[in-house]
């Protein structure tokens, strides 16, 4: 497929997809562009994190190992389309789950070993990663740590074979695996078009609808969230006091947003706050735990997006009363229950003002 090109004053051109010759251009895109992936057409809102290129097992390295914001684990393996038998992935990709599986037992040896891993090659550590990049701490950490060792010991991943195209035969046998098993299997096609040196990816989901269906069962581990779900849950964790200013901000949301989607989270309800005229992804997170968190990390690929992004940090900035990191285009900036709900009146004034 071709697509076509048009700058203003010049006349409109065609551009071929461009052929990827090696596996080293989709391992680095993930790498760097993890967010781009579709995973939020599965799971609304998916925040998706690389700890690890090459994560070691004893059936072979599997090509990237990553985590969204609920601490489920994601294994993904890239391959060309011009290997013989694309096939062979699927089962490459299930053989490196089940060799973490086998491996792993205990949820403190995994933790350990993934700490044992960043620090070598990163000099970071689990929790420094994503407090970082989530802006996670105390509790929520903590939290955070104990899913994710806990999903990997039960052997529940997220497997995902990124290629440069996706034959009909392996979008049948995706379908078909999710269709009858307890596996979640994705396949991620990237068209990739070069265009003098910009670069222009098209990335396309397939096994969504089977897998969807597999998050909502009972099998799955995961819950099917609503508002009613969701606030039965933060009143459980909540004083009266922050569980009004939630409550106040998600009335807010639900008025004025085009969209409030609830997430899959295993542990903790989630509901997020989109405007589609600022971008496609949600604005800000909220969970029943009470974190707020601001998706900045999204608002940077569009120049309006990133506009706004500008104007959203400088006018919380002005208010001091939410720290803005000066990082926080790569971040996704997270408050805690006690830091924002004193201030949810004024929180919802300054979106209010931006968003109109």
């Amino acid at each position: 497929m071709s697509i076509i090109v048009v700058r203003p004053g010049m006349p409109a051109h065609r551009v071929e997809r461009t052929v990827i010759q090696q596996e080293s251009y989709l391992q680095q895109y993930i790498d760097e562009h993890p967010d781009t992936l579709p995973f939020d057409q599965l799971k609304p809102d998916a925040k998706i994190l690389v700890l690890l290129r090459e994560f070691p097992t004893v059936s072979g390295p599997v090509d990237a190992f990553a985590v969204d914001a609920d601490g489920d684990a994601y294994l993904i393996e890239t391959k060309l389309y011009k290997n013989p038998d694309k096939r062979l992935v699927l089962a490459q990709v299930l053989d490196y789950g089940a060799a973490i599986w086998r491996t792993y037992r205990d949820p403190e040896q995994f933790g350990e070993r993934l700490d044992e891993l960043l620090a070598a090659r990163t000099q970071r550590t689990l929790a420094d990663r994503v407090q970082t990049f989530y802006g996670f701490s105390g509790n929520t950490l903590t939290q955070f740590r104990s899913d994710l060792t806990k999903n990997v010991v039960a052997g529940r991943f997220r497997f995902v074979v990124l290629m440069d195209q996706v034959d009909e035969r392996l979008k049948d046998l995706i379908a078909y695996v999710n269709a009858n098993s307890a596996f979640e299997i994705l396949g991620v096609a990237l068209d990739f078009y070069a265009e003098g040196d910009i670069h222009i990816l098209i990335p396309t989901l397939h096994g969504a609808e089977a897998t969807r269906q597999a998050v909502m069962s009972s099998s799955s581990g995961r819950r099917r969230w609503d508002a009613l779900a969701f606030f039965a849950d933060a009143e459980t964790r909540l004083t009266p006091e922050q569980l009004a200013a939630v409550r106040r901000l998600h009335a807010w949301a639900a008025a004025h947003a085009d969209a409030v989607r609830y997430g899959t989270g295993t542990q903790r309800g989630s509901f997020n706050a989109g405007f589609t005229r600022i971008h496609v992804r949600s604005v800000f997170t909220v969970y029943s735990d009470g974190t707020l968190t601001l998706n900045f990390r999204w608002l940077t690929s569009t120049p309006d997006a990133d506009a706004w992004a500008e104007r959203f940090a400088a006018e919380l900035g002005r208010a001091q009363w939410l720290p803005i990191p000066a990082d926080f285009k790569d971040r996704f900036v997270s408050f805690t229950t006690a830091e924002w709900t004193p201030h949810v009146g004024e929180f919802i004034e300054v979106i209010g003002r931006l968003t109109t």
